[in-house]
């Protein structure tokens, strides 16, 4: 019996028509059978100059590739879906709804893998997209891709249900202090909208509580990776970013617009976001949290050394702190 596996990524132009080509060099099994397209196409379009020269590199011919849309015959006609990005999936998912059960992230199948166990474990789950960025970022996703679908050929392998266990879509740590509870409440009820999975860790009233006990609890959820991402909200969101940025591999980023919202993930890799209930309408809040659920990083030389840079400020122990001096 035939297993049709469809590849899915913006444009299919670059990251689903290589891992296509590179599920096609890996395979060894006739019975697989490997397709891609993309969910906003021009029809017809080559694959990118720097697609067609990484692939090349690695021995596969993609020249010849003409890009297509995603249809809902397409998933219909499929037996497992796989995309790039966690806007992807809602994407597809909400195209075909009754699909949902086989339609996945790719790249948490990176950790049946040993060389990819890494490379799995970064960003969001994600595999971003290299147009504009250069041949050395789109090596970087031919490498992710590769560790990618040869875990999940492994998975195919072991006769397992290859989505059980392994749909590692977006989750969220969500908290507030009493001066934020309203608005985590409206934006829970906007969470369930999306389609994203969350938890509640607290306050469950209005009854004054104090911030940086939430802050912990959500940013050790992240942190633990047990939550990809947290949302704090306090009566203006300062103390709660302050709080959380104390702990060790927190990026917490207190946005009151859009735009903030979206550099935060953007160049600066936010995992957490700060919100102030007090200074936020509920319209913006959710416009900032769905601006900041859909942005990716951008995975480029230099905003990974900032991040870097940042990284070490959090072991910098002043002289006077050394000596027991709190400042």
């Amino acid at each position: 019996m035939t297993i049709t596996i469809l590849f899915v990524c913006t444009g299919n132009t670059c990251r689903s028509v290589m891992a296509e080509n590179i599920f096609k060099k890996i395979n060894k099994n006739p019975n697989y059978l490997a397709q891609s397209a993309g969910i906003s196409v021009l029809p017809g379009m080559p694959p990118t100059n720097d697609a067609i020269l990484t692939m090349k590199e690695q021995g596969i011919n993609i020249s010849k590739h003409k890009s297509r849309q995603l249809t809902r015959k397409l998933i219909d006609e499929s037996d497992y879906i796989f995309v790039m990005t966690n806007q992807h999936l809602q994407y597809v998912r909400k195209l075909k709804p009754a699909k949902t059960k086989k339609i996945f992230l790719l790249k948490p199948y990176s950790k049946n893998t040993t060389r990819g166990e890494n490379v799995g474990r970064q960003i969001d789950n994600e595999i971003n997209d290299p147009i504009g960025k250069g041949t050395e970022y789109y090596r970087f996703v031919a490498k992710e891709l590769t560790y990618a679908v040869t875990g999940m050929i492994n998975k195919l392998k072991e006769k397992i249900n290859i989505g059980e266990g392994d749909d590692v879509e977006m989750k969220i740590a969500i908290g507030s202090d009493h001066g934020g509870y309203l608005l985590k409440e409206n934006l829970k009820m906007f969470l369930k909208d999306l389609k994203i999975e969350f938890k509640d860790f607290g306050c469950f009233s209005e009854l004054s509580i104090d911030y940086p006990d939430i802050a912990v609890a959500v940013s050790t959820q992240v942190i633990n990776g047990d939550y990809q991402r947290g949302i704090l909200i306090c009566g203006t969101g300062i103390g709660m970013s302050i709080a959380a940025n104390k702990m060790k591999g927190i990026r917490a980023a207190l946005c009151s617009d859009v735009f903030s919202a979206k550099m935060a993930r953007e160049h600066n890799d936010s995992n957490i976001l700060a919100l102030g209930g007090r200074v936020l309408g509920i319209g913006l809040a959710m416009e900032i949290v769905k601006a900041w659920l859909f942005t990716d990083f951008a995975f480029v030389e230099r905003h990974v050394n900032r991040l870097k840079k940042v990284a070490k400020i959090e072991n910098y122990m002043p002289a006077s702190e050394a000596n027991g001096e709190i400042r």
